[in-house]
């Protein structure tokens, strides 16, 4: 069955994975349900939400994104990476901050790539900025106008922004949405168990869970 989150988002201007079991935007269904949830809260009636008003409020996201991302205060800095900056942003935005921290980066991340992959399809030609001007296609092209602005950064961060989209790259279970102060470098992790060789007490698991 269809995720209700793909059933609200654009099919024109976008390649959706359609490889995972069922056709989601995200790597796990309580995300895609968390992301839906997030805008029937903030741009619908609180029970449902119209395909227009959650393609309006996913391009106003973009829109946002795009605005911040130069700004002096809120925009990114030259020591800050991509994901820390999302995560940032994230605070400051209403429907934003209404999505897990880490779903967040995912659906970012997605949206953006999901477009990229759009482009290198042959149907890509014939999109114009006279057939996307329509609600939907207005989103496409804010997420176009978000990666021409950061795709110097965007690139360079690819790999740690692979990190909380791909639950392998950081070993964290799948529903893992903590947020930035939850992550735990790996490597670093193992260097610290092994400099507690002493310690004999076992150790419990953290519930990390939603």
């Amino acid at each position: 069955m269809p995720s209700l989150l793909v059933t609200l988002l654009p099919k024109e201007g976008f390649n959706w994975p359609r490889d995972q079991g069922a056709p989601r935007l995200l790597r796990a269904d309580h995300r895609d349900a968390a992301v839906k949830a997030a805008l029937v809260r903030v741009a619908g009636n609180r029970r449902t939400v119209s395909k227009k008003k959650a393609v309006q409020a996913l391009r106003e996201i973009f829109d946002f994104l795009t605005k911040s991302y130069p700004d002096a205060d809120l925009g990114i800095q030259a020591h800050e990476d991509m994901v820390s900056w999302l995560f940032r942003v994230r605070l400051v935005h209403r429907l934003a901050k209404e999505i897990p921290a880490n779903t967040w980066i995912e659906f970012v991340f997605q949206v953006v790539e999901c477009r990229s992959n759009y482009h290198f399809r042959p149907q890509a030609a014939q999109a114009t900025p006279e057939n996307e001007r329509s609600t939907k296609g207005s989103f496409a092209i804010a997420v176009d106008r978000f990666y021409k602005m950061a795709k110097e950064k965007w690139t360079r961060d690819f790999t740690l922004l692979l990190v909380f989209v791909m639950p392998d790259c950081n070993a964290l279970p799948a529903d893992w949405d903590e947020g930035p102060e939850g992550w735990v470098d790996p490597v670093e992790e193992e260097e610290e168990a092994d400099d507690d060789d002493d310690d004999d007490e076992e150790s419990v698991p953290m519930d990390l869970s939603d």
